[in-house]
C-alpha cells in the first residue's frame, strides 16, 4: 500500500471499502458537482429527503476504513496556504441519550471527520481494499458478528474472515423508560 502511494503521486487517498447492509448508516463517498472532486458525506451532513439516496448501495457503493495516506508536503502546503487549517466542514449531530431523569437533556454533538480532507486536495484517491482491512465495530450488532464464526484468529493473530458472506444483525433497541 505504501509502494502504491508513494508512486501514485496522490496528496491525499483514503482506504475505501464496498458497503454493506451494516454500512446503510454511515458515511460515503460523492463527487461535488461544482469541481468535480471526491467528497466524504456523513450521515448528519445529509438531508433528511436524501436519506433513501445515502442508503442506496449501488449508488455509493464505498465508505471509509478511516485509513488515511497523505504526502507530507503536500499538507505542510496545505495548511501554509490555508493559515494552519484545513477547513474541514463541522458536522453537527444530535445524540440520543437514554434519560436518567423524565426530561433528558438535548445532547449534540459537533466534530470534524478528518476523512474530509479529501475535497482539500486536488487529485485525492480512493482506493478499494477488501474487507480484510475493516472490520469496524460500532455498535453490538457488529460486536456479534465479529465474535461470531465469521472471524477467526490466525496463528500470526491478525483476525481472518472465514466466511465468504458477512451476515446482516439487527437487534431490537431496547424501549426507553421514563422516570428512571
Amino acid at each position: 500500500m505504501a509502494g502504491w502511494f508513494a508512486t501514485s503521486g496522490a496528496p491525499f487517498a483514503i482506504e475505501a471499502v464496498r458497503r454493506t447492509p451494516s454500512d446503510r448508516k454511515g458515511g460515503h463517498f460523492a463527487r461535488r458537482k461544482s469541481d468535480g472532486r471526491i467528497v466524504l458525506r456523513e450521515t448528519a451532513q445529509t438531508l433528511p429527503e436524501d436519506a433513501a439516496a445515502l442508503a442506496d448501495l449501488d449508488r455509493h457503493k464505498f465508505c471509509s476504513t478511516n485509513n488515511l495516506w497523505f504526502d507530507l508536503a503536500a499538507m505542510k502546503h496545505a495548511l501554509d496556504v490555508r493559515q494552519g487549517i484545513l477547513g474541514l466542514p463541522l458536522i453537527r449531530k444530535r445524540q440520543e441519550r437514554r434519560p436518567r431523569r423524565r426530561v433528558p437533556p438535548e445532547v449534540i454533538q459537533v466534530e470534524t471527520a478528518m476523512g474530509a480532507a479529501i475535497e482539500v486536495f486536488e487529485g485525492s484517491r480512493l482506493i478499494e481494499v477488501g474487507r480484510d482491512r475493516f472490520v469496524p465495530v460500532k455498535t453490538t450488532n457488529d460486536l456479534l458478528v465479529l465474535r461470531s464464526d465469521v472471524y477467526d484468529i490466525g496463528k500470526d493473530f491478525v483476525l481472518d474472515q472465514v466466511s465468504v458472506e458477512l451476515p446482516y444483525v439487527e437487534l431490537d433497541e431496547p424501549p426507553l423508560q421514563a422516570g428512571r
